[in-house]
């Protein structure tokens, strides 16, 4: 079956192709919900006629990348590679991250040669386990292999950054292009007014903490507001509820049902066959309202869908577009999907504005020269500008620690005796580790320089009160330069501005090195 490719999706095709001739094996593109991004890489798979690994996090997913791609590549044979299923020797192996972090499948996939990789829902390739499978199979190191990681939501609101991982977005379409190149339906956003005090609800990696959200969501009062408002402004439509915990789900689905609405919850605790019986039954139209917790926000499509429910507040922007997303697909009939969310007193929370503003997408080149361009537009205007030059050209590494550098050792320091260290071990290898007294921790070994600072900075970020002393956000890099720090500069030759330095810019000038440089 030939497939006619939107306009949109031939030009990201090509843009893939370009940033590889330029030697870019580390790809990002983002394609909002709706785009078709399992349709592009079925495509970049044929076209590039290549040993492949698909990578996804769900079993919708990855039923959903194989029919795809045996509908456009139907003389390829497709492998899938899932709890009992183990169909490794084939062209294109479709497999679950949870399967290829088993040591016997990740062997196995070893044995493949795959030169192409393609990672579903990229924006989750941030933690260890999916960087430990890809450093495995090669794709950090510097061959012809190539990755490509497709995302309707490429940033994080828990600091994980991908810039580790990909090292350009070389694609992106937003919700708003969909809507206005006619792909993507009109959303109507209704706010709905209510009493809730979020102020003391726990925060964590960027959002709410479940568990201190359902407090304030999960009650009587507020359930019943929920069907209420349903009844009065979308009693007619296809609704999915998103819900705060699986409890909540369950408890929203009682409330409709009591109130006379055909109702059913869904969580990862639902037996696969049962859930695939209450989809197929909302899809048909004998349930009107899916309630779940973070089920349905990926790998999961449904166009007859004209009214989504958010009965989870939330600060993510990612979150929110891939919950109201899962209704913006054109249906027959179907002019505008309704969004109907809960608003707060005492925060801002995302809406239905977040899906018409482009997300805030950087190549990792852009992302540090704005990092390098703000630390010096941050120091007096005083200083000497030929310090200031040198201090220009100066990479952080990392946005959280102030790392230093040996030769090709980075490390980081620590209470008394205390250190974090990154080293090489062979050719493009490295190992990260911590030093403490007489004693030693492996955090990674022998992996891509990527990983291994990946790993160090995730173990210094967990243990922050050993690193107060090369922590960026530290109290006392706000004090005024110190006479100590002052007796450096001028040891140099430097006393213009030097006195308007706070302890933290002092502190990063000194440990740059670039007062050693003979530039200065």
């Amino acid at each position: 079956m030939t497939l006619q490719l939107r306009q949109y999706q031939t030009e990201c095709l090509q843009s893939i192709h370009d940033n590889y001739m330029q030697r870019i094996n580390r790809q990002l593109v983002h394609m909002a919900t709706g785009a078709g991004k399992t349709v592009v890489f079925a495509n970049l798979i044929r076209q590039m006629d290549r040993k492949t690994l698909v990578l996804a996090h769900t079993c919708e997913l990855l039923d959903q990348a194989r029919e795809k791609i045996n509908m456009i590549c139907p003389n390829l044979d497709v492998g899938i590679v899932k709890a009992n299923r183990k169909e490794f020797d084939r062209q294109i192996v479709v497999s679950s991250i949870q399967s290829a972090r088993q040591p016997e499948t990740l062997a196995q996939f070893q044995k493949q040669g795959f030169s192409l990789c393609i990672y579903d829902e990229a924006h989750r390739v941030g933690s260890a386990t999916p960087r430990e499978v890809l450093n495995e199979l090669g794709f950090f190191n510097p061959t012809n292999q190539l990755l490509v990681g497709f995302s309707a939501t490429p940033f994080r609101e828990d600091s994980k950054g991908l810039g580790d991982v990909f090292q350009k977005v070389v694609y992106h379409k937003s919700i708003k292009d969909l809507i206005n190149l006619g792909y993507l339906c009109k959303p109507i956003g209704v706010k709905v007014k209510t009493d809730l005090d979020l102020s003391n609800v726990v925060t964590e990696d960027g959002d709410f903490k479940k568990e201190s959200l359902s407090g304030v969501m999960d009650t009587t009062q507020m359930n019943e507001l929920v069907v209420d408002t349903f009844l009065k402004e979308a009693k007619n439509r296809r609704t999915v509820c998103f819900s705060v915990t699986v409890e909540h789900a369950k408890n929203l689905a009682n409330e409709f049902k009591h109130r006379g609405i055909t109702s059913e919850a869904i969580s990862g605790d639902t037996p696969t066959i049962e859930r695939k019986n209450i989809l197929e039954c909302f899809r048909k139209g004998s349930i009107q309202v899916l309630t779940n917790c973070m089920i349905l926000t990926e790998g999961w499509d449904c166009p007859e869908v004209d009214c989504v429910l958010i009965a989870k507040p939330t600060q993510s922007k990612g979150l929110y577009q891939q919950m109201a997303g899962r209704g913006l697909r054109l249906y027959p009939n179907k002019r505008d999907c309704l969004i109907l969310d809960f608003g707060s007193k005492t925060h801002s929370l995302c809406s239905t504005a977040e899906l018409t503003s482009d997300a805030e997408v950087e190549s990792v080149e852009q992302k540090v020269e704005s990092k390098i361009s703000e630390f010096a537009k941050s120091l007096p205007p005083t200083i000497n500008k030929k310090l200031k030059a040198s201090i220009i050209q100066f990479d952080l590494l990392g946005d959280d620690f102030t790392w230093l550098k040996d030769g090709l050792t980075f490390y980081l320091k620590a209470s008394v005796n205390k250190t974090l260290k990154i080293f090489p071990t062979a050719e493009n290898l490295f190992s990260a580790a911590f030093f403490y007294e007489n004693n030693s921790r492996i955090i990674a070994k022998d992996v891509s320089f990527e990983y291994a600072f990946a790993s160090a900075e995730q173990f210094a970020k967990s243990n922050r009160a050993l690193f107060t002393i090369s922590d960026l956000d530290a109290s006392w890099r706000k004090l005024p330069i110190s006479d100590k720090q002052k007796s450096v500069f001028k040891s140099f030759g430097y006393r213009a501005g030097i006195d308007d330095l706070s302890r933290g810019q002092a502190s990063l000038i000194l440990s740059s090195g670039v007062l050693n440089k003979k530039s200065c």
